[in-house]
């Protein structure tokens, strides 16, 4: 007699698991196990300390060595890491930036926190190796090759420009580079573009070159902190912390005051 309820028994022994069986049954274990929140936040650390350093390296180097075309290399090393590290922590490298999209909403007070000490510290490491580099590179046998400069770069306002003027600049152009990183890297209108790396990139890259000969042009607490002090100069401090972090707050309000409604709802999740 036999039911719809009979178990059946299949006797056929199985071979051994295939390395694609193998691979299958990896990405199932690891998509079953989440990763940890503590692990996941230095992760992005990581990445934000890594690709901070890069920028200030890329901004030490570029700058101290006299090159016309620092504003592009500049840009540009921004676009790349970008590209490369957005996927892991957003690609802030900027306090400023990270304190926008705190203001936004689409990050925690602990996160902008722990990322802003991690570009910090990016910028500090990137500083101390442009100025080996450049002290090496402008001597030989302790003898000053003429004509090079013995000193890595970091931002410095135009002398004969007053201190709110060069306030001013830092501000709005740091509020310029926050508004297109909430709204090319982090507005759901433009989610999933291919374009977001460029555009900030870009944006460094004139807001360098219009007001870099005003008031340095660091719009990054990181790089008119780190790269500063590596040298013991500390006149301009205030400067690059308040104005950029002011930019960061106004591009963070006025995201709020422009932004769609539906960028402030929670996205409904589909039970099935």
């Amino acid at each position: 007699m036999s039911s719809d309820n009979d178990t059946k028994i299949d006797f056929e022994p199985r071979g051994e698991p295939t390395k694609n069986e193998e691979k299958e049954t990896l990405l199932k274990k690891t998509t079953e196990e989440p990763e940890s929140e503590y692990m996941g936040l230095i992760k992005k650390c990581l990445a934000e300390f890594m690709g901070t350093m890069f920028l200030c390296l890329t901004v030490a180097l570029s700058v101290g060595m006299g090159r016309d075309n620092a504003p592009l290399a500049i840009g540009l090393s921004l676009g790349c890491l970008v590209f490369a590290l957005g996927h892991i922590s957003g690609a802030n490298f900027n306090p400023a930036v990270s304190l926008a999209i705190l203001i936004r909403g689409r990050m925690d007070v602990m996160t902008a926190a722990a990322y802003m000490l991690s570009q910090v510290a990016g910028g500090f490491l990137g500083g101390g190796v442009a100025r080996y580099v450049v002290e090496d590179w402008c001597a030989n046998d302790n003898v000053t090759i003429v004509g090079r400069s013995c000193v890595s770069g970091y931002p410095s306002p135009d002398p004969n420009v007053s201190f709110f003027t060069a306030l001013l600049i830092e501000t709005i152009f740091t509020m310029g580079l926050a508004l297109v990183v909430l709204n090319v890297a982090v507005s759901d209108a433009n989610a999933g573009n291919s374009f977001y790396g460029l555009a900030i990139g870009l944006t460094v890259t004139f807001g360098a070159i219009a007001g870099g000969g005003v008031s340095g042009g660091a719009y990054n607490p990181a790089v008119g902190i780190a790269l500063p002090l590596i040298h013991g100069v500390t006149d301009d401090l205030a400067l690059y912390l308040f104005g950029p972090l002011l930019g960061g707050c106004l591009a963070g309000l006025f995201f709020m005051l422009t932004a769609k409604r539906s960028e402030f709802m929670e996205k409904e999740t589909k039970v099935e």
